[in-house]
Parts: structure tokens; sequence; C-alpha cells
């Protein structure tokens, strides 16, 4: 309804939820919805980069990735006088990247979620968002976790500085990982993965990139058939996002 009520006069956004949900809402229902939710975006809207003046709270943990999401189109409406037309059968699909983002304390079950479908600078900004109404301030510290996408790591340079330290999710690495222990240890797989996650948890990366090394497929092999050459890339590509010894020490204490 909002979506609507933000792309044309209220009286047409009516007309449009009868033609495509097949439902009837006043005009004033649909003007207060768009205002309110409108109200509460321009409430978020950014006024500055800085972190509030306000010491915050200790630790924060911020998360972004990308997302493609179908999305329907049709023809515009046919105007007065023209000819009817059947919508619904001008409808396309298409798919469009939506970057999603969230922020919470740690143990907190209730983060706040931030998403765009603009720019990566923009997703940048919506992650700052999400971290000031989580609470964020001068001294906060932040644990951003994702898939090491330059992206993303560039946009949380951006907009934390050193007050942020970033690590590449490692269920996301160990998925790499799994991929390229089919090929290097086949039957004794479980043992080789939980060899190589204690180390990687040790910062042993390099140690890793050794065990593959003798594994890697030749560069005839197409990328989708090379699982250890994708997974040592995935590393070699990363050694800034890699320590988790630090934050397991972090954890302890």
């Amino acid at each position: 309804m909002a979506d609507f009520g933000a792309d044309d006069p209220f009286a047409q956004a009516s007309k449009k939820l009868k033609e495509h949900y097949g439902i009837e809402v006043p005009v004033s229902a649909i003007r207060d919805t768009t205002e309110k939710h409108g109200a509460v975006a321009l409430e978020r809207e950014k006024h500055g980069s800085d972190l509030p003046n306000r010491p915050g709270v200790a630790v924060l943990i911020a998360e972004t990735d990308g997302s493609m999401v179908p999305v329907v189109e049709t023809a515009e409406a046919a105007k007065k006088g023209d000819p009817p037309m059947d919508r619904r059968k001008t409808r396309k699909l298409d798919w469009r990247e939506v970057r999603l983002c969230l922020a919470h304390q740690p143990g907190s079950v209730t983060p706040i979620f931030g998403a765009t479908a603009g720019s990566v600078d923009q997703a940048g900004e919506r992650l700052w968002e999400c971290a000031v109404e989580a609470g964020a301030g001068i001294q906060t510290k932040f644990h951003c976790l994702g898939d090491g996408a330059v992206w993303i790591t560039n946009q949380v340079d951006l907009w934390f500085g050193t007050q942020a330290k970033y690590l590449v999710d490692f269920s996301h690495l160990c998925e790499y990982l799994s991929a390229a222990a089919d090929v290097v240890a086949g039957q004794d797989k479980a043992a080789w993965m939980e060899e190589k996650k204690n180390w990687l948890k040790d910062n042993r990366w390099p140690e890793v990139l050794e065990a593959l090394r003798p594994h890697l497929e030749n560069e005839t092999v197409s990328n989708t058939d090379a699982p250890v050459r994708a997974c040592y890339r995935y590393i070699e590509n990363r050694p800034n996002f890699l320590d988790y010894s630090v934050l397991q020490k972090n954890t302890d204490t």
C-alpha cells in the first residue's frame, strides 16, 4: 500500500490495489499509511556520518549482505481514450539486488534491521543507521561479519573506521573448506575438516593453504569445477579478515 502510495497519487494507488490484488482500500487509508511510513523513514534519515557524541554500548555486532529478489513489472495503465488492456498479460519477471543489514548487542535477540535496493554507499548508510539505533557511540567497538566482499569491507572501513574489526563469517568460510575437503580428503573428510577448522581458529590459515596447494586443480579446469582452487583463493585473498584467535580471546574474557 505504501509502495503504491509513494509512486502515484493516492486515488490512483487505490485503483492499483484493486487491479493487482482485488481489494478496495479507501484513499484516506492509503494516504495515512503512506505518510506514516514516510515519517518513519524521515526520522531515520542520516544527518551526518559521525557517531553520536555519547559513549554508546560497549560492543555491537553488525552484518550486511546482498541478495537477489524477484521483481514483477507490468505495462503502464492505459490512458483515457486508449483501448482497454489486460495488464496481467504484460507482466515481466526481473531480478534486483537488495542489500540487507543488521546491528545488535551480543546476546540480543532483537536486532535492528535495514535494507536498500540502492547503491553500496546507501547500504553502508543503512548499516550506520542500524548501529546508531542499536546504541552505537564514540566508544563502541564493532564486530562486523560477512562473506568478505570488497564492497562490504570498504563500507565498514568508511563508516566505522578503527572502531570496527571485520571477520569473514566462519560458517561461510567452512562452506568453501567443505567443498575442497570432498576432493582432498575423501572418506576422511570429517577428521580433515575438524583439523583445518581448528587451524583457522588459531590463525594458522597459511598452513591450511599449504595443505590445499598440492591438490589445486589445473588452470584449464573451470572455476565451477575447481573447489580446491576456489577455497585456496578465498582464503589467500582475505588474510586481514581471518583473525579468529582474537575473537576467541575476547569471548573468553
